[in-house]
């Protein structure tokens, strides 16, 4: 079996779509994988025999995906293709084609002309419009998982609260481009918690993409400054944060969900806002919070007082990993493409 593979992302080996695929070749050696992208992989990785990457010509890449790129999979006898983009598909490709959607606004794919030549639209979240999947055939399949997590002892876990926060639980709160918004609500909601529970909690804010330069405003003013640690996010300290938190708040786009199954894998309890697509996602694997205080500081301390509460959203993360599972979302992917 040959499949032929466009991916249209930077970073392309940092995705789920090439993530996917390589995980693909490397549980099925008689499938033999060709991706074709402008963007060359930015790691080392160690591709197996039967997953080639072909770089193609950036100035050229209009002509060759409406011409060259159905003239080759002919040619070369592929007999599948796939696309991460909509625009990739053409008429003139004779095998069936598919869709594999990470992050893509609806309206724009259902504008786009060749969407319908998908013989299926692949995602990897349960949220899809009810307008979509009257439009075209949609599968959800899930994706893998960028980490495979560690396991750490409670020992362990209380060396690594002793390295960053002197030996206190923490709320961890990552902020990065989409959420450093909301910077001022979540310490309001904190100070709510500090006053109402008495607690020795520390919020931890895990600053990446950003400066933490005049992060918080008129932070001198704030009456719980001590106890609130500002750390940047490294490839170092990030696995040995997340797993320590004692709870973890989700206020990003949709493009930085490994965040919140990081906390998932290590056990750590999420609050998300609420919004349906967060909902979709995570349902009964994450607490949830409007954009507010109040709301906010509802969610922190039912965690904090509510063992019961906690140890069920912990429950409900655990059997949503499972359908994240490297071998069943495998499995999904190859299932859907050779329709079994």
């Amino acid at each position: 079996m040959k499949i032929a593979a466009y991916i249209s992302s930077k970073n392309i080996d940092e995705g789920y779509f090439y993530i996917a695929l390589l995980d693909l070749a490397k549980k099925y050696n008689h499938v033999y994988i060709e991706i074709f992208s402008i963007y060359p992989l930015n790691n080392n990785i160690e591709q197996p025999l039967n997953l080639k990457t072909t770089l193609i010509n950036n100035i050229g890449n209009y002509f060759w995906r409406n011409y060259k790129l159905p003239q080759l999979i002919v040619f070369q006898n592929f007999d599948y293709f796939i696309s991460d983009n909509p625009a990739a598909l053409n008429l003139k490709i004779t095998v069936p084609q598919y869709l594999y959607i990470e992050h893509y606004d609806f309206k724009t794919l259902l504008k786009s002309k060749t969407t319908k030549l998908a013989k299926k639209t692949f995602f990897t979240h349960s949220f899809i419009p009810k307008e979509f999947t009257k439009e075209v055939v949609t599968e959800i399949i899930y994706h893998p998982l960028k980490q495979t997590p560690n396991t750490f002892t409670s020992n362990k876990l209380e060396t690594f609260k002793e390295k960053y926060s002197n030996q206190y639980d923490y709320i961890l709160f990552p902020v990065n481009a989409s959420s450093a918004k909301y910077i001022t609500m979540v310490l309001k909601a904190y100070s709510l918690l500090k006053k109402w529970q008495k607690t020795t909690i520390k919020l931890m804010l895990f600053v990446e993409e950003i400066s933490t330069d005049n992060l918080i405003p008129n932070f001198n003013n704030y009456k719980h400054k001590q106890d609130v640690l500002v750390i940047q996010r490294t490839s170092q300290n990030e696995t040995e944060i997340s797993a320590a938190a004692f709870m973890q708040l989700f206020f990003s786009y949709s493009n930085k969900f490994n965040e919140a199954f990081i906390a998932m894998q290590y056990n750590v309890p999420l609050i998300a806002e609420d919004i349906s697509y967060n909902q979709h996602v995570f349902g009964n694997a994450a607490s949830y919070s409007h954009t507010n205080e109040l709301s906010l500081y509802e969610s922190m301390e039912q965690l904090y007082k509510n063992e019961f509460i906690k140890k069920e959203i912990q429950y409900h993360a655990q059997q949503l990993l499972l359908k994240y599972d490297t071998q069943q979302v495998t499995l999904n992917l190859f299932n859907g493409i050779v329709n079994k």
